[in-house]
């Protein structure tokens, strides 16, 4: 029996400022797209996440919301590190 895992990458990342339901204001938020599954993102100040517009189950688990916008904060650092390096080209 032969077992295929398939996982693509992001295609695209963004970096908008979207109102957060959770926090009730606007905030900082990592966007990324992924063929077949849509935008993923990820709030960085209360950490809960979308799937195309929906809201991801909450995980049960201590520290979640710290771990979800420590990790999406490091993505986001990369990319505006790779994003201004762009701009000097």
């Amino acid at each position: 029996m032969t077992l295929h895992i398939l996982w693509t990458n992001y295609t695209r990342t963004k970096l908008p400022v979207l109102w957060c339901p959770t926090c009730q204001k606007r905030r900082r938020m990592l966007a990324q797209f992924q063929d077949w599954y849509g935008w993923y993102t990820t709030c960085l100040s209360c950490g809960d996440q979308w799937n195309d517009g929906e809201m991801l189950e909450r995980p049960f688990a201590p520290r979640w919301r710290s771990k979800n916008t420590q990790e999406a904060k490091e993505t986001w650092a990369i990319y505006k590190v790779t994003r201004q390096e762009a701009k000097k080209l």
